[in-house]
């Protein structure tokens, strides 16, 4: 019975929403705090805003939101800065307490010394980047003056200087660019100067890292040689616009090599900075990384907290905090401890109170007062519970379709997708999730974490289509012959044909001879078809027989009588009639059996006529579908009349009351004779009443009312009919799922192994294997699931869900810290994404 009871031991009420009590809670003020995290610890309370019309901004405890937030967000910046330095930290064990203003001292210093130590390391990379260019310019473009292209580039530039009577000085510059801008960096130069310029490159022979890009490129060293001051200037523009660097060099031999002296002494000590500022930089993460995890928790649970203090509101003596929300009717009593225990740890001398309200039939400002729906869960019905919820949240007090669904769901998958191996994969899949899960930790993608949060789902889906297998006696599309088949063939030695004579009933499902029958897929189809039917019409009258409970549950006695009587009998009249047709026609020993189909079309189109004997079924067939077709005429204005009827007397007799009331309310104010003896005390309550009661009349519209009635009957109507046929899909489902793994049987395992031998067997299994799991399996299975999932949404949970609720949110310490935890999850996988890609890239 422990997939019946939730996490803390109680047992779940899947029926329908837990009772709801509706609580005022008197705190004062110096115990309101420790109040609120005890009740935030239990998690059992759902609190109201008491103050809608007040801006965030202008309530009583925005300050410390704002303050939290500010915590959160620089908890963000810690948890980047431990990604970027591969730093996992630590899980918390226990829920620590701080002080928030000590927090907030302790977060600003570590936040500035971090954002120093990052600004500091970017100067100081700056620098060591530049050094280390400026290096590789004085080591590779040293040959260019140690030899004689220098001397003789000089004599070249002298010789044309005197031949055109100019005195020209050759120049020159070098630095560094990267290597990919290189080309389109030359040519530019070569067009700005007009060929004037004489440019070579000498690639670096390791990555530089570029401060500007973030990460390590490849780069080179260029030497450009020139006359005249605009040359100059153009290479040096040029140079700036491609973010190239330009470095001092000098002609002489000495000095240039003690500036490179100069330059590795300065690259040492940089290299000591650095390491200092690393070493100092991992000290501080270290000790974040120890805390981050319990300061995140402390944090959600404060800023949760004072969230909730913000939806009280302050008592006439402004020395209490006035709250109100819904507790669950079994968790009062733990409510109540919880305050008991808050009052005594705060050494208050005014105890907490709380104490329950009537809310039914109240409002509050102008909305009427309507309990959350809350539905305990565990790990079994979390999947299923989730697919309902998605379709709407159950009002409260309405019928669960979860508990139905618990069954139905995997049961009409399994229909769908019967075959013993298929569902034993699935079912180990599930199997396998259940046997990790206290292991799994967070690191799941999409398509995983969606499985393993069905993981029980899966176990029971799978079971059902081993269990479907089994009656449609398919194992990976073979059809096995566990216990002996019914029929006993004897093979004709002239004719070569078989006659086979039935001897017994096969134990369970098909008989394995109807395999090698030349007729199996024409009885496959009929009897699959004919099952879809049964199974959807049984559905469908669940569906309606959970609308009486509703009914019944609301006291709606016009809807019990008017809507579930009359629906139950239209559709028991055809379609359960139809089914008990189907079921006599397999149970009768009749040779020629007419078609169910057209005895079904004859019973409207031949309403009078005698039914011959070739195409009677039943006994008293025509009688009895007279009569039928009788009740279902009758059920249609059944469904139209009476209620907008019944309806519209029971407002005009209410309207007379109300009338009687205002005048004994007019009466009163103008202190008639009749009334002397009569209290002039009019209660607000009363007050209030009567205006509520004028507007009763407004809200009744009769027009309104007859074509709501109008259309929920003509939408019952032909829903039946269209909700029928659409569950035909279990039957096209189930036969495209067996006869798709044939196909692939025949074509990848027979063909393959008579075209090519053992290769051919060994490819053939290898590609039969990829499409059982990849397309028998996976998208075969996806497509049952959806389709499933509209059978429940749109064919049942029509017939009886209206889901106009809403959901039970407590204030839960332990759920503002998972939203937390699941969001700094998310930003971590996404920063160690760019951390990988410039790793990668570098």
């Amino acid at each position: 019975m422990s997939m019946f009871k939730d996490t803390s031991g109680e047992m779940i009420n899947l029926f329908r929403s837990e009772e709801m009590e509706y609580m005022q809670f008197v705190l004062p003020r110096d115990s309101a705090y420790h109040s609120t995290h005890e009740l935030g610890t239990l998690g059992m309370v759902h609190f109201i805003d008491l103050n809608p019309h007040i801006h965030p901004s202008r309530r009583e405890f925005y300050p410390e939101i704002r303050r939290c937030d500010e915590l959160q967000r620089i908890l963000r910046f810690f948890r980047v800065q431990l990604v970027w330095n591969d730093i996992t930290p630590l899980e918390h064990t226990e829920h620590s307490r701080y002080n928030l203003s000590d927090l907030e001292t302790k977060f600003t210093d570590a936040e500035v010394s971090l954002q120093q130590l990052q600004s500091n390391n970017s100067q100081l990379l700056q620098n060591k980047n530049e050094l280390i260019e400026m290096r590789n310019v004085l080591e590779l473009a040293a040959p260019y003056f140690s030899g004689s292209k220098v001397s003789e580039l000089r004599q070249a530039y002298s010789e044309q200087a005197q031949l055109r009577d100019t005195d020209v000085r050759l120049g020159f510059v070098s630095g560094v660019i990267q290597l990919s801008k290189y080309e389109q960096f030359s040519r530019m130069i070569y067009v700005a100067t007009r060929g004037n310029v004489f440019l070579d490159t000498i690639p670096i022979a390791e990555p530089v890292y570029d401060p500007t890009l973030g990460k390590s490129v490849e780069k080179t060293v260029f030497v450009a040689f020139f006359s005249g001051e605009r040359a100059l200037t153009k290479i040096t523009r040029i140079s700036e616009s491609y973010n190239a660097a330009i470095y001092p060099f000098s002609e002489n031999e000495e000095e240039r090599a003690e500036v490179l002296n100069q330059i590795r002494e300065r690259l040492v000590v940089l290299q000591e900075v650095e390491d200092k500022a690393t070493s100092q930089k991992l000290m501080i993460l270290k000790d974040i990384a120890e805390n981050l995890e319990s300061w995140t928790d402390f944090i959600c649970r404060e800023r949760a907290l004072f969230h909730t203090l913000n939806m009280f509101s302050s008592d006439t003596t402004s020395k209490c905090l006035v709250g109100e929300g819904w507790v669950p009717t079994r968790s009062v009593n733990a409510v109540n401890d919880c305050l008991q225990r808050a009052s005594i740890s705060s050494s208050s001398s005014v105890p907490s109170i709380a104490q329950s309200l009537n809310w039914e039939g109240k409002k509050r400002r102008g909305d009427k007062l309507v309990p959350p729906t809350y539905i305990r869960r565990n790990k079994f019905t979390s999947a299923v519970q989730s697919l309902v919820n998605s379709y709407g949240i159950a009002s409260y007090g309405e019928v669960n379709p979860g508990l139905l669904s618990l069954v139905t769901f995997p049961f009409l998958f399994a229909v769908m997708y019967g075959d013993i191996g298929h569902g034993m994969i699935l079912l180990l899949t599930g199997l396998f999730f259940i046997m990790i899960e206290k292991k799994v930790g967070k690191g799941m993608n999409d398509l995983i974490s969606y499985l393993y949060v069905g993981r029980y789902l899966l176990l029971v889906m799978g079971a059902m289509a081993i269990y479907t297998g089994l009656l449609y006696n398919e194992t990976f599309s073979f059809s096995l012959n566990f216990f002996g088949s019914g029929y006993k063939c004897v093979v004709d030695e002239i004719t070569g044909e078989s006659t086979c004579v039935h001897k017994h009933t096969y134990i369970i499902g098909m008989d394995p001879i109807w395999r090698s029958c030349f007729n199996n897929l024409i009885m496959t189809n009929s009897l699959k078809m004919k099952m879809s039917i049964i199974i959807g019409v049984l559905h469908m009258l669940i569906g309606i027989a959970f609308s009486c409970v509703n009914h019944i549950h609301f006291k709606h006695w016009i809807d019990v009588w008017c809507e579930f009587i009359p629906q139950m009998l239209l559709m028991l009249s055809l379609f359960g009639y139809m089914c008990f047709l189907i079921i006599y026609k397999w149970m009768s020993p009749q040779e020629v059996k007419p078609m169910i189909i057209r005895t079904m079309i004859n019973m409207f189109l031949s309403f009078s006529s005698p039914i011959p004997p070739d195409e009677q079924l039943i006994p008293h067939q025509a009688g009895i579908q007279r009569f039928l077709l009788l009740v279902i005429v009758i059920t249609i204005p059944w469904m139209l009349i009476p209620k907008p009827c019944i309806e519209i007397y029971q407002h005009r007799k209410e309207m007379k009351k109300i009338q009687a009331k205002q005048e004994q309310y007019k009466a009163l104010q103008d202190g008639e004779e009749g009334y002397q003896g009569t209290s002039m005390m009019v209660e607000e309550e009363d007050a209030q009443g009567m205006a509520e009661w004028t507007v009763a009349d407004e809200e009744f519209n009769l027009g309104e009312v007859l074509i709501n009635t109008l259309i929920e009957c003509i939408e019952f109507v032909l829903g039946a009919i269209s909700n029928t046929a659409s569950y035909l899909r279990l039957w096209a489902l189930s036969l495209a799922h067996g006869q798709l793994g044939e196909v692939f049987l025949e074509y990848c395992m027979v063909k393959a192994s008579q075209l090519a031998g053992p290769i051919g067997i060994a490819l053939g299994v290898t590609v039969w294997i990829g499409a059982t799991i990849a397309i028998l399996c996976a998208m075969e299975g996806l497509s049952a699931f959806l389709h499933c999932l509209r059978l429940h949404w749109v064919e049942l949970q029509n017939k009886f869900y209206k889901a106009e609720g809403y959901p039970f949110e407590p204030l839960s310490f332990a759920t503002a810290f998972e939203e937390e935890d699941l969001a700094g999850f998310d930003q971590m996988q996404n920063e160690i994404g760019k951390r990988e890609a410039v790793r990668e890239q570098a």
